[in-house]
């Protein structure tokens, strides 16, 4: 019986632990970490962390000569979204997201995106970040 009953509870509590975000990782997404920079390995893709705490950021891609200025969202799990700029109101849609990517954060000051959903790169496209110092 109390076996049973310990077994119950140690699963109850790695179910609940499994739900909580990792402190490590959320302190490593570059929306955590206001007034940063940060720049793909390429130099393309580049965007501004804001001095709160937001889950934000404002960038531009150069791609062929032509700047697109988007709006970068992290989501509570290793995603991260974009959209363009004139969208940034509130309330997005899925329909007007440019991009989807799925991200390791390897420290504070490097990720690697992987491309899921696109507008301009190819889906498993991998995409290096580096953190620029002031």
């Amino acid at each position: 019986m109390k076996k049973t009953l310990f077994c119950i509870l140690l699963v109850a509590v790695m179910l609940f632990l499994a739900a909580c975000q990792n402190p490590l990782v959320y302190m490593r997404k570059p929306c955590n970490q206001p007034n940063t920079v940060w720049q793909s390995e390429d130099g393309c893709i580049t965007f501004t962390v804001g001095n709160k705490y937001d889950w934000s950021a404002t960038g531009s891609i150069q791609l062929d000569g032509e700047n697109v200025e988007f709006y970068l969202t992290c989501t509570t799990g290793s995603g991260i979204v974009l959209y363009p700029l004139e969208k940034a109101t509130g309330i997005f849609y899925a329909e007007d997201q440019y991009e989807y990517w799925v991200c390791d954060y390897k420290s504070k000051r490097k990720f690697i995106a992987t491309v899921r959903e696109t507008t301009f790169f190819q889906p498993g496209e991998q995409i290096v970040f580096y953190r620029v110092e002031p």
